[in-house]
């Protein structure tokens, strides 16, 4: 399966990218650096990851998570994980990932830990 990245607009001033399928080597992966590039010059500096439909992730992967949780904080703004399960939270566990970019069970946890962080 392809991946497969949905926009949508949480409160505020957040933007959640919605994405399903696999996280790993490719082009496939291009297009999440690609949505941030582009939400970034849209001025939109405030992102969550919603992994809740990702069934798999590579190294590849876990360093386009990193590249993009740069960019973002080089913008002054904030990358968030939500929603990994199985074989992705295990490899997002194991990568220790929450010690680069926030990692919450749900997309609403996310949000509210951005609401936090303010």
């Amino acid at each position: 399966m392809i991946l497969e990245i949905t926009r949508r607009r949480a409160a505020n001033d957040v933007v959640i990218l919605e994405m399903a399928g696999r996280i790993a080597l490719g082009q496939d992966c291009l297009q999440i650096v690609q949505q941030v590039e582009n939400l970034l010059r849209e001025k939109q500096t405030k992102i969550i990851f919603d992994l809740s439909q990702v069934k798999h992730m590579d190294s590849t992967g876990i360093r386009i998570l990193v590249m993009c949780s740069g960019k973002l904080k080089d913008a002054g703004g904030a990358l968030r994980l939500a929603g990994a399960t199985g074989v992705v939270d295990k490899t997002l566990k194991l990568m220790r990932m929450n010690s680069i970019v926030p990692t919450f069970g749900s997309v609403a946890e996310a949000t509210a830990g951005f609401a936090n962080a303010a």
